[in-house]
């Protein structure tokens, strides 16, 4: 444990101690000023900017986004600071493409955008571009974050491997060589209790910056012996070698300690609802934990031969572990006529989840004018290894002194013990199907052209792929020996194209077209029983359009997609026997906003309709349902009003229609409408501005869940709450 016992947690006045040394008096006394309040307020400068107009995501270089022939979401840091979000689902939730899903904790979630499945465990998270992988571990902190890239649609083309929906950018706040500070805490309901630092500046010259966040939370929750401790700090380097060379680092580390809760109710197998139970109510035992820890470390170099030719080399490694003790239900093994909620039977699972990347790309940027055409190209390599290890699993097969069957739970009135936790996870049986070494590197080709007097933008890339991966077990996830080791070694060509038409001004029009493809992750056999390695591939066709109105001050985008994902392996008539024949497809229609709109009112509006269906699935008797998790329709607003020099309000929504809860369909998520207010304040004293923000989540006390990938993990969503955040920037 790094931190100091749950009981023995720090009162709320030390979490109110960076305010207080950012004090008028205390400012005063640096600045050897008097005190005075400005009454300049000026728009342009705020924090809460709700609008973003380049992205990297897409072409490995920083380009417009009205140029490039894809609906890429870039969430900014003005949304962030408004949901004030403190984990990695409430940060990636502000595109309403982006769908989170009930986990093994609460520090990690299923992602999924565009309906398919999304997240570092399936290579589809990347840190300014370099690929993170994770296993149940968060993926980033809000401290150190500038904005958060949702590159929507088939990606294979920059990244390798990766499902059809998308691939999620997580981009870092730079180091800057004017010195800047900026110290925010935040305190409210059920024992809320955060900090953010983030310092930067140069280091005695103007050829070395650095930046420094970090993220401390110890908070508490609306249930009884759920808690969350993290500590995340972030270290970044910028160094210029000469002229036209720098060099940067990035250094982070993410720790958490928490009793996560892993469901907090169940589904009644008798009527297929969930029940209802009393907000505070905990089913695990009083010890159980969830311990994730995170470490990054990234290197880059740019360096620019001439005014259009520049090198980009990246190099990066990441570790995650995440240690777990904690207790699952056997609800939905019972039978609904043998179903008794006041002797429900449980399960302890004790478990440890490794996961270590490493990275490393090589690329040649062009951006050159030749006549009438503008030519920003790339050509590079990159490589990357993921080696990820189970040691335990949720299987009644795994020997008992592992893992144990306990004494069933009244869920009506549960009485909370403690449990002697194993910790032996080295020695325990490997879990297989989490047990695997992926590898994949490949040749990138791209170039986004524009035609200067036609205002037309046409994006062509190509990829060569070579994807490796190695299951090493002797047991399925069932628990049962097998002969081990299975391996599938694959090449591809991943094409990408589109094009962008700018009618005028203040419209344009776009289409494209690309591809994925993926691994098998499974070890599953054909009919001759050899091993099925032919990959996984997902096909994206898109239309879209962009206005520009109001002077260019309000940027809107218009998407409708149609992705198919081929290539599934399903069940047969045949025990033990799989094909090749699955197929599943989303379609949808994306509309987003973001800008100034008269009468100072800021607007960041993200709404989604996706429409998914499982159109072949074998003997798996699934067609035609929907995707576990995905809402036909989710909406999510921010707007905020200033209207004074110095006050402003700030309203938000998130609206999810219901969702299926499971792949049979058997019970669906309730829809959700959430509600937030806040009253915002902003002070200039001498050389600091000040910030205090009153917030109130959930105002009309919803009960919702968040969405359902399986009747075991059904978690609630947070109840109504007062937040207040005080912040000193100078």
């Amino acid at each position: 444990m790094f931190f100091s016992p749950h009981k023995n947690a720090p009162a709320t006045a030390l979490w109110l101690l960076p305010i207080l040394l950012a004090s008028p008096i205390a400012l005063a006394s640096k600045t050897e000023k008097s005190t005075i309040v400005e009454e300049v307020f000026i728009r342009g400068e705020k924090d809460t900017e709700l609008r973003e107009d380049s992205a990297s995501a897409a072409t490995l270089t920083i380009a417009p986004l009205k140029e490039i022939p894809l609906n890429i979401a870039v969430i900014p840091r003005g949304v962030l600071d408004l949901k004030n979000a403190t984990a990695t689902r409430d940060i990636i939730e502000q595109s309403a493409s982006v769908v989170t899903g009930t986990g093994h904790s609460r520090a990690f979630e299923r992602v999924f955008i565009r309906g398919f499945r999304s997240d570092a465990e399936l290579n589809a998270t990347l840190k300014n571009g370099v690929p993170f992988y994770g296993t149940d571990s968060p993926a980033a902190d809000p401290s150190a974050l500038q904005s958060v890239e949702v590159l929507k649609g088939a990606a294979g083309l920059l990244y390798g491997a990766a499902q059809p929906g998308g691939v999620i950018n997580y981009v870092y706040r730079k180091p800057q060589q004017e010195a800047a500070y900026s110290i925010k805490s935040t305190f409210g309901s059920f024992g809320t209790r955060r900090m953010d630092l983030d310092a930067t500046g140069g280091l005695g010259t103007d050829l070395v910056s650095y930046r420094f966040t970090l993220g401390l939370e110890d908070s508490d929750s609306w249930q009884d012996y759920v808690f969350s401790k993290k500590l995340a700090p972030t270290f970044q380097l910028n160094t210029k070698i000469g002229s036209n060379t720098s060099l940067s680092l990035l250094a982070e580390l993410i720790r958490i300690d928490n009793n996560p809760a892993p469901a907090d109710t169940l589904l009644d197998p008798r009527n297929g609802e969930i029940i209802e139970l009393p907000i505070e109510t905990f089913l695990g035992h009083n010890n159980d934990f969830s311990d994730g820890e995170t470490e990054q470390l990234q290197v880059q170099l740019d360096h620019a031969f001439n005014d259009s030719i520049s090198l980009v080399a990246q190099i990066g490694t990441n570790t995650t572990q995440r240690d777990q003790g904690n207790t699952g239900y056997f609800a939905f093994r019972v039978p609904a006529e043998f179903f008794n909620p006041e002797a429900v039977p449980r399960l302890v699972f004790d478990q440890r989840r490794t996961s270590d990347g490493e990275y490393a790309g090589l690329h040649l940027t062009l951006d050159k004018h030749l006549g009438n055409f503008r030519h920003r190209a790339l050509i590079g390599v990159n490589t990357s290894e993921n080696n990820m290890t189970n040691h335990n699993g949720f299987s009644p097969l795994v020997p008992a002194e592992f893992q144990s069957p306990i004494a069933p739970i009244n869920i009506f009135n549960p009485q909370t013990t403690s449990y002697p936790h194993v910790t032996l996870y080295e020695s325990s049986p490997p879990f297989s199907i989490l047990d695997w070494i992926y590898k994949d590197q490949g040749l990138n080709l791209q170039d986004l052209m524009t035609y200067e007097p036609w205002g037309l933008h046409i994006l062509i890339g190509l990829r060569y792929g070579d994807f490796e991966t190695t299951f090493n077990s002797d047991t399925s996830h069932t628990g049962e020996l097998r002969e081990g080791r299975t391996s599938t070694d694959n090449s591809e060509w991943i094409p990408r194209i589109g094009a962008v038409w700018d009618v005028n001004s203040s419209f344009s029009l776009y289409s494209s077209y690309g591809e994925s493809y993926n691994s098998q992750f499974s070890s599953a056999r054909d009919v001759n029983g050899n091993p099925i390695t032919e990959p996984e591939t997902g096909k994206q066709f898109e239309l879209g359009s962009r206005w520009f109105l109001l002077e260019n001050k309000l940027a809107l985008t218009i998407a409708a997609y149609e992705i198919t994902k081929e290539n599934v392996v399903v069940s047969t008539e045949t025990p033990q026997v799989s094909a090749l024949d699955g197929e599943q497809q989303s379609r949808g229609f994306e509309f987003d906003v973001a800008g100034e709109l008269p009468g100072n009112v800021d607007i960041y509006l993200s709404y989604a309709h996706t429409d998914t269906e499982v159109l072949e699935s074998g003997t798996g008797g699934t067609e035609g349902n929907r995707f576990a998790a995905i809402p036909k329709n989710k909406l999510v607003i921010w707007t905020e009003w200033a209207f004074s020099n110095r006050w402003s309000l700030a309203y938000g929504l998130d609206y999810q229609s219901d969702s299926a809860g499971d792949n049979g369909n058997t019970f669906e998520t309730p829809s959700r409408t959430l509600h937030e207010l806040q009253l915002r304040s902003q002070w200039q004293v001498a050389d600091t501005r000040l910030n205090a923000d009153l917030a109130v989540k959930n105002i009309s006390d919803e009960v919702w869940y968040q969405n359902n990938t399986s009747s075991v993990f059904i978690k609630r969503g947070q109840p109504r709450g007062v937040y207040l955040t005080l912040s000193a920037n100078y």
